[in-house]
Order: structure tokens, then C-alpha cells, then sequence
């Protein structure tokens, strides 16, 4: 006879993917119940939670003044004078680095390795 897949048929009839529809539903009735279930924060806990950190003090370091402009032009006054290494001042051409890459790799044959892939 033919066997039937138990990846597509269960005892009760139903595929699995009807099977995992049911599953999702249900564990999302269950978290909206359990959500619904805890208690929402009262006006009092606000007030708590604000009364908590109304009177802290401000820190040294927050109290120490910024100046983000400054600190910019800081750092760029600080590598303005840095010189351009033989390196960063070689010509680049990137599409012709592409083609020459594509050159010699063009007539690579494919390895066992990589068959597995295809």
C-alpha cells in the first residue's frame, strides 16, 4: 500500500500546519490572559517611583560644563597636521581591482566542497 507522512497527516485529521495555526492561537490567547491578569501601575506607584529620584543630587561630572564644539574642533586641530601614509595616498581604481579579481578566479573549477551547495 502507500505510506502516508507523518509530516503532513496526524491521528485526528489535520495537517500540520493546521496543527501549528491552533498552537500559535492558543499561546497567544494564554499570554493576552496572563497580560490582562497582572496588575496596572496606580497613581500612587507613579508617584512613588517619581518621589525616588526627585530629590537626587546632580554628580560632578554631570555638573561639569560641555562645550560640543569646542571639543570638535579640538580634535580636528589635534590630526590636521597628520601626514598621508604611502599607503593611503596609492591611486585606487575599484572597478578594475574587481575586474582583474574576476580574471583570475574566472576559470576555477568547483570544488567538492562547494557541489554540496549547488
Amino acid at each position: 500500500g502507500t505510506a502516508v507522512s507523518s509530516s503532513s497527516w496526524s491521528p485526528s485529521g489535520q495537517t500540520d500546519r493546521q496543527i501549528a495555526v491552533k498552537m500559535v492561537l492558543i499561546i497567544l490567547a494564554v499570554v493576552l490572559s496572563v497580560s490582562l491578569a497582572l496588575p496596572l501601575a496606580t497613581q500612587e506607584d507613579v508617584a512613588a517611583a517619581i518621589a525616588k529620584v526627585a530629590d537626587l543630587e546632580e554628580t560632578a561630572f554631570a555638573a561639569e560644563p560641555r562645550d560640543a564644539k569646542a571639543f570638535v574642533s579640538d580634535a580636528i586641530a589635534a590630526v590636521r597636521d597628520l601626514e598621508e601614509t604611502a599607503f593611503a595616498a596609492e591611486p585606487r581604481d575599484a572597478e578594475a581591482a574587481v575586474g582583474g579579481f574576476i580574471t583570475k578566479v574566472r576559470d576555477l573549477e568547483p570544488t567538492d566542497f562547494s557541489k554540496v551547495f549547488d
